[in-house]
């Protein structure tokens, strides 16, 4: 009875053993990952997730960052400055605990970040000479990011997205504002170009805005006020219950 409890307890502990380890796992956000464009001239910024003290190396051309996972099992390092590179790099991203990520067809260039209200996301397939605009549309060397659509209070470390090299396949709904910059600035500085792309209808300026930039301007205090009393002031239950009391409503006048 006793050997069969030992045997039971031993294989819960290598259960959760098992469990601990795959939470663990070494993890990228998906703006690091295959075909993406880090900025050129200054040091990159990549992060992501590993074991709770785990010791991440990430290495790219020769330039090499190492840093520690915190509690939380977040780490973060700064890769020394690039000068902009149009050969398609390999990053390896090492942890300590024996896990290996590589990211592939990486180029160094100019990362932009585009993002507005609905007419920023006018796309490409419905600007003027779409079809012809759309045909020539053969970039390797810009690259799209499409952030995917998630309210939030504060700023996150990960979204859901992907990279994607400009083609005519890939190109037609992409932001047209954006993508005919973003050929301009290829044409003339001759780099990569990254056109990182979120755009939300109906959205105000102050959405685009960190907070500490509205806090260093007094003439933006009020916006800071607004919402503040906004958020004092806000019951999800009455919310939901609104809500529902209206769709019943529609629901019933639908007939």
């Amino acid at each position: 009875m006793i050997g069969k409890w030992l045997w039971r307890a031993s294989l819960v502990d290598v259960l959760l053993v098992c469990w601990v380890a795959a939470g663990a796992e070494l993890r990228l956000p998906a703006v690091i990952s295959d075909n993406m464009v880090l900025q050129c001239g200054r040091a990159a910024p990549l992060w992501g997730w590993a074991a709770p003290g785990e010791e991440v190396t990430v290495a790219l051309a020769g330039r090499m960052a190492t840093g520690q996972a915190g509690n939380d099992g977040r780490w973060r390092v700064l890769l020394p400055a690039l000068e902009a590179q149009e050969q398609g790099l390999e990053m390896v991203v090492r942890g300590s605990g024996g896990g290996v990520l590589r990211v592939k067809n990486v180029v160094v260039g100019e990362v932009w970040l585009c993002c507005g209200p609905s007419n920023l996301f006018w796309p490409v397939r419905r600007c003027d000479r779409a079809k012809q605009e759309i045909a020539a549309a053969t970039y390797p060397r810009i690259r799209f990011f499409m952030v995917g659509r998630r309210m939030a209070d504060e700023p996150q470390a990960d979204c859901e997205g992907r990279w994607v090299e400009c083609s005519p396949a890939s190109v037609p709904d992409m932001s047209g504002v954006g993508y005919f910059f973003a050929r301009q600035l290829h044409e003339d500085l001759k780099t990569p170009v990254g056109l990182m792309q979120s755009f939300w209808g109906g959205s105000r300026i102050e959405a685009w805005t960190s907070r500490e930039a509205l806090q260093a301007n007094p003439a933006l205090q009020p916006i800071l006020d607004y919402w503040s009393r906004q958020l004092a002031t806000f019951d999800p239950v009455r919310v939901q219950a609104d809500h529902e009391k209206a769709l019943a409503a529609w629901q019933s006048a639908d007939g």
